[in-house]
């Protein structure tokens, strides 16, 4: 089988990317982006419920490689509180089929298990293939301009930590940010402190 061997992008080039999904697809910066709709509407691909897939490969959902199904857990992808995972799921999906759409057309599975297995053989491939679809993922569901928006609204609350806090890192305040705005983008607590670290936000605020 042959391998997936993803060519290195910069930051840059992923969240560029995923800007321009929006002005093709969105044409929008409403957030929570609807991803459901657009997988299912414009790109015509249908979930298909796996029981225990998590459990059995550690993945939420996976395209098939002719990219016309997409395999997602039963459970959590069904599940109201898995909404804001299942969101960030899909659109880290819809990244793998606008950006590997060819790399992905090469490989064959039978099974699950063959899925898993080829996962394990071509890890560090794998590894680059992932990091992608989650940069793609973040940017397309946190819209830096809004996000500079929502943080801005905290600048007076992160002058006041960062003089009292001195030389210790901004996970807590970034934190504490996160989980009052995540609910604005549809996303979880974790995604929003990355694109705060990510997009360098507090620098862009000169704060």
């Amino acid at each position: 089988m042959e391998l997936l061997k993803p060519d290195w992008v910069p930051d840059e080039i992923l969240w560029e990317k995923a800007e321009k999904f929006r002005r093709d697809y969105i044409k929008t910066e409403d957030v929570p982006v609807d991803v459901f709709e657009i997988i299912e509407i414009d790109f015509k691909i249908q979930p298909v419920p796996q029981p225990d897939l998590y459990g059995k490969c550690g993945i939420d959902a996976f395209l098939t490689p002719d990219c016309k199904e997409l395999w997602v857990d039963q459970q959590r992808y069904f599940s109201n509180n898995w909404t804001n995972r299942s969101r960030f799921t899909i659109a880290h999906e819809i990244g793998h089929l606008y950006m590997h759409k060819k790399e992905l057309s090469k490989l064959h599975f039978e099974s699950i298990n063959e899925w898993i297995d080829f996962r394990i053989n071509n890890s560090q491939n794998v590894g680059r293939f992932e990091y992608q679809g989650h940069e793609f993922a973040g940017r397309l569901l946190v819209p830096k301009k809004l996000l500079l928006e929502e943080v801005a609204k905290f600048s007076n609350k992160i002058t006041i930590y960062k003089k009292s806090a001195g030389n210790r890192a901004n996970d807590p305040i970034i934190s504490h940010i996160a989980g009052i705005i995540c609910p604005t983008f549809g996303v979880s607590e974790q995604v929003i402190s990355k694109r705060i670290i990510k997009e360098n936000i507090f620098k862009e605020l000169k704060l």
